[in-house]
């Protein structure tokens, strides 16, 4: 199984939910199946962990090439040249992880070996794997509706070059999967892919770890908080800092709620991305007493964003672009309402009117209309949230879709 990272491992790479997703369906899958999960490492060292009898993680250490360095070439032909240096680096990930394949299949003794791949970075590993003849489950996990195809290419951004490599993956993969109805249309009328090669399998989550807490721990959660100088009640969001995540509008509408509840802090605990120079200065503009309240949280673990998520008092994620809005089911399952943009798979994630509201995106008003009333109805639609998640959305009853799909495939 190839991955960016895996959660809660020292040495390895977390980038956010698709490891979740990944970390999921490797530890809930039945002991007779044997998983290995290739992922980069922090470090300049390979480190291996050995999780359960039948689940090994690999982190495998990259590095950026030099100027000049002869490389074998994945990633860098299909972007512009204002992305070199990002295809540079992907490249190397790619070249690092693939000298790892022939020892993971000297370990099979023989057993049916399936490559299953997230997302657009592993994909190369996945038809590496293809070309020995071994079947290849291509995951994605971005939506794609707002992508004209045509207009790909020309712009040099990496979303538009990891979209192209993203369409090679689903054409050459025995079997595409999706996380909701919304991301199959996307790639059906995007990449003309064949919808008989598609499945849907929606994400999951744990369930035992996201939940809402006890007294005892709320009273731990407190001591963690401190450390960001918030206090009770906040508003919960986490995400990367990048525009689809609608960051910079939530910040604004929180600028016109606290008017109105002014004991409310808001706590963002954001990864990496472009937007953070951008929103550090919106809020410094802000009034003292607004900007006061508002902390960019930097959790170190996860187990971190199950304890800022359990504290907090409801959750907000005006996304505009969402394949499946997983953060926002992790919010469910901790008994927290939320207030989700009005796109992709948040849409049928949160019941309208039961676990939280839909909003306009776009709309600073719409946004702090959904926050005044999710408060007003925080309690009742937590408790909502919480069935909700337990019901539809444990890993429990989301891996037996999984090994269906992996019997299907082996049989190919």
């Amino acid at each position: 199984m190839g991955s960016l990272g895996y959660p809660n491992l020292n040495d390895v790479v977390y980038s956010g939910g698709l490891d979740d997703v990944v970390e999921g369906i490797s530890k809930y899958l039945p002991e007779n199946i044997k998983v290995y999960v290739l992922a980069e490492s922090i470090g300049n060292n390979e480190v291996e962990y050995k999780l359960k009898d039948n689940l090994t993680v690999y982190g495998i250490p990259c590095r950026h090439f030099e100027a000049g360095e002869e490389y074998e070439y994945v990633y860098k032909p299909y972007c512009g040249p204002i992305d070199q240096f990002a295809a540079n680096s992907f490249d190397s990930k790619f070249i690092a992880l693939k000298k790892k394949i022939p020892k993971i299949i000297e370990k099979s003794d023989g057993q049916n070996i399936i490559a299953h791949m997230h997302d657009w970075f592993s994909g190369p590993l996945g038809i590496e794997l293809q070309q020995q003849r071994l079947p290849y489950i291509f995951q994605t996990h971005i939506s794609v509706e707002r992508i004209d195809y045509k207009k790909l290419f020309k712009t040099g951004d990496i979303q538009d070059w990891r979209l192209l490599y993203e369409k090679e993956s689903c054409e050459r993969a025995d079997k595409v999967v999706v996380v909701s109805e919304e991301s199959k249309d996307s790639i059906i009328n995007a990449y003309k892919i064949s919808p008989k090669k598609i499945i849907v399998i929606e994400n999951a989550i744990d369930t035992n770890k996201f939940r809402p807490p006890t007294e005892e721990e709320k009273i731990k959660n407190r001591e963690y908080l401190q450390r960001f100088k918030i206090k009770e009640p906040y508003i919960f969001w986490c995400g990367r800092y990048v525009r689809e995540k609608g960051a910079k509008e939530l910040i604004e509408a929180f600028n016109l709620f606290s008017r109105g509840n002014p004991e409310y802090s808001l706590l963002m605990a954001g990864f990496d991305g472009y937007e953070y120079p951008e929103l550090v200065q919106i809020i410094k503009d802000l009034p003292d007493k607004v900007k006061e309240k508002i902390s960019l949280a930097d959790p170190n673990t996860y187990s971190d964003i199950v304890a800022l998520n359990q504290n907090s008092s409801f959750a907000v994620y005006p996304s505009k672009v969402e394949a499946f809005g997983l953060m926002a089911v992790q919010s469910e399952a901790c008994g927290k309402p939320v207030v989700v943009g009005n796109v992709g798979g948040l849409k049928k994630n949160v019941k309208e009117g039961c676990t939280g509201v839909h909003v306009d995106p776009n709309n600073i008003e719409s946004i702090l209309r959904g926050m005044e009333k999710v408060e007003s109805n925080k309690e009742e639609w937590g408790r909502n949230a919480r069935e909700f998640a337990e019901k539809n959305y444990s890993w429990e009853n989301r891996i037996i879709d999984y090994e269906k799909l992996y019997e299907e495939v082996a049989s190919l």
